[in-house]
């Protein structure tokens, strides 16, 4: 198994929606690849 996750931040969300779906996309797209 390989972690698709985000990496550690300071926070636990990004608070810019653009940025947010941009992570989501890229963390579905490493989960399944």
């Amino acid at each position: 198994f390989k972690y698709a996750g985000r990496d550690v931040l300071g926070t636990p969300a990004v608070a810019i929606g653009e940025v947010h779906q941009q992570e989501c996309a890229q963390i579905l797209k490493l989960a399944f690849d």
